[in-house]
């Protein structure tokens, strides 16, 4: 019986959504026709849709299990299968969905398959013949279930940016952008070309948009095949039906499409080409979607017209229903014994010998590929699309009305509590806390926050852009500090410029812009800090907490609110290590003068008595903090991905 058989008497009943009649059925197919029509413009244009390189998959004999239950490295620890000994194939336009229920281990498969997942796998894999080497993840491409995609940024953006890192130098420009539209108009997203990507808290596309807008991204890296995470999960019945046609479209023009669902309705049923269902990591039926409802007839489980086979078998591994004339205990052991069985039948065999046949004539087309470069070439274009990039978020988080008008605030109340105060030695300790307020609020604190604020927010899409081997790390960190570097000092100047001359500091030009330097490098000492803790610290509570701690040990032993001879020696080498300190220091020799600030007060220390010093030291401040931020996501962050 064909799928199109069942198609025609029935429809799903798990689906809440009707989906008989004869209105829906012509307007899907017109939907249909529509998108295959997109396909053959886009090819009449410039193949935007169709893959650089084929790809053909085996795997075999892949085995994974896990230690659970008891304490970590204990012999009471137990080990759960994930995946039992499974083996196949994917050919070059083949669209295979993975099924199953909760747990079965259908989305670790699909990790094993991506190379998303390598650690304790046991099988061999293999890509048009060989071993995968360290470039498949970006010979390939992976639709995650959740969109990680940056919310400010439009559609047409967000692909563009994509086409900018991925196509390379030798691609221009104008031609990416015509590559963009085209892949926009083939996506049906032309009406959402410039609408915001959006999340939770601002408003943008809708939800079968916003999977689409993935699936585009994903097909600018030009591979193969395309693994998807349940890309149907959270959408209605008709965005769910559109995703998986288009995906079906592009299949017919050569991709190898690897998908996980979760109940799909009978339509989307009709689209797949091959079924792999699993049951607790074995497989329990394996062939063409349509085929599937022959086998289970064979076996003594009818399936009624008007389900999806997959559906019926996880009803009936749930309700434990199973012939009356089984053996076996439960659901769960008939269903593997029968599909271990019928493996061993001479059409099965047959079937097999026909899939290596395939194989070895795709394989003898010349399929390499070796070409694949681990990054597209064109190192300077790829750092100056992710600095564009990073200079548009950094203008949409720096120019929000709250810190504005909270930095506004505190820079008022700052300059009339220090009103005009006198330069006097009986007003010393009054003009140098109010330069150790600035240094904290101004140069301090609040850089600070805002990197610890931002960055993490950034961290999940550079995550998945890195795991997809999209563009090098120091690309990226070079263009995200040069470009956050100007605007991290906006907040300092504007209260410098508000509070200096209100205060009453040295009203010399001179020294208000040597006091500007200092807090130049002293922002940027701070906004390194947060960088550091950031690419440490994934969880932004508690990076917050972490440097907060180190911010505040810096202050406290700066010798401010306590006299530096008087911190016992056990504890006092900390404040050699407190970049606070030096600015400090370097402010108190600008603002009051080494002699001045000895003779109106016996406590005062100084590590430095040289300007110059203090800007070289902060400077190397700045430098240490980058780089070890740097090897921090090289090297934590690459084992999390």
């Amino acid at each position: 019986m064909s799928a199109s058989d069942v198609g025609a008497e029935g429809s799903s009943e798990d689906d809440d959504v009707a989906i008989d009649t004869e209105s829906i059925e012509l307007s899907r197919q017109s939907e249909t026709d529509d998108g295959l029509e997109s396909l053959k413009e886009s090819e009449e244009e410039g193949a935007v849709v169709l893959p650089k390189y084929k790809i053909c998959l085996e795997w075999r004999d892949i085995f994974l299990e896990v230690k659970q239950g008891g304490k970590k490295g204990s012999s009471d620890q137990g080990k759960r299968v994930i995946l039992d000994h499974l083996s196949g194939t994917i050919l070059p336009g083949e669209f295979w969905a993975i099924m199953g229920p909760t747990g079965c281990g259908k989305t670790t498969l699909l990790n094993v398959l991506s190379g998303r997942k390598v650690t304790d796998v046991k099988g061999e894999i293999l890509a048009n013949g060989k071993a995968r080497d360290k470039n498949w993840k970006r010979q390939t491409s992976y639709v995650m279930q959740d969109d990680i995609l940056f919310p400010i940024f439009t559609v047409y953006q967000t692909l563009l940016f994509q086409a900018s890192i991925r196509l390379g130098k030798d691609i221009s420009h104008k031609e990416k952008k015509r590559k963009v539209e085209r892949l926009i108009d083939m996506l049906k997203l032309t009406k959402a070309r410039n609408t915001v990507i959006g999340n939770q808290f601002i408003r943008g596309v809708s939800g079968g948009e916003r999977k689409r807008v993935s699936i585009g991204v994903q097909l600018l890296t030009e591979s193969g095949i395309i693994f998807l995470d349940e890309p149907t999960s959270g959408l209605d019945a008709t965005s769910a039906f559109h995703i998986v046609k288009m995906l079906k479209s592009l299949s017919n023009e050569g991709y190898a499409i690897v998908m996980t669902i979760h109940q799909p309705s009978i339509d989307i049923f009709e689209l797949f080409d091959k079924l792999l269902i699993l049951i607790d990591g074995h497989v329990v039926y394996s062939g063409t979607a349509p085929g599937s409802y022959s086998y289970l007839s064979s076996i003594d489980m009818e399936c009624p017209v008007s389900r999806n086979p997959a559906d019926f078998i996880m009803e009936a591994f749930v309700m434990n229903s199973m012939p009356a004339n089984a053996k076996e205990d439960n659901t769960r052991s008939y269903l593997i014994n029968r599909w271990n069985d019928h493996a061993n039948t001479p059409s099965f065999v047959q079937s097999d010998r026909e899939r290596v046949d395939a194989v070895k004539a795709f394989l003898q087309s010349d399929q390499s590929l070796s070409q694949f470069r681990k990054f597209p070439p064109g190192y300077r274009s790829i750092f100056l699309a992710l600095a564009k990039r990073s200079l548009q978020m950094s203008m949409g988080s720096y120019f929000l009305p709250l810190p504005i008008i909270q930095m506004l605030f505190i820079a008022i109340i700052f300059s009339l509590v220090w009103l005009q105060t006198p330069h006097d030695a009986a007003n010393f300790r009054n003009r140098t806390g109010a330069i150790f307020f600035l240094i904290l609020y101004a140069g301090g604190f609040s850089p600070l926050l805002n990197v610890l604020y931002s960055f993490p927010s950034e961290q999940p899409v550079i995550l998945r852009e890195r795991s997809e081997g999209a563009y090098p790390l120091s690309a990226y960190f070079l263009a995200k500090i040069l470009s956050d570097a100007p605007f991290e000092q906006i907040y300092p100047l504007g209260f410098l410029l508000i509070s200096y001359w209100i205060v009453g500091f040295n009203p010399r030009f001179t020294n208000f812009l040597l006091i500007w330097v200092i807090l130049i490098f002293l922002t940027w000492s701070s906004s390194g800090l947060g960088l550091v803790v950031s690419s440490a610290v994934y969880n932004p509570r508690s990076s917050t907490t972490l440097a907060t701690i180190i911010l505040l040990i810096m202050i406290l032993t700066s010798g401010f609110y306590v006299a530096f001879r008087s911190i016992k020696v056990w504890i006092s080498w900390l404040g050699y290590l407190s970049y606070v300190k030096y600015a400090y220091d370097g402010m108190i020799l600008v603002e009051i003068g080494v002699n001045t600030a000895i003779a109106q007060s016996s406590t005062t220390h100084f590590f430095v008595r040289n300007y110059g010093a203090v800007i070289g030291i902060l400077l190397g401040y700045i430098i240490f903090f980058r780089v070890l931020s740097y090897f921090l996501l090289k090297f934590l962050f690459k084992a999390k991905t």
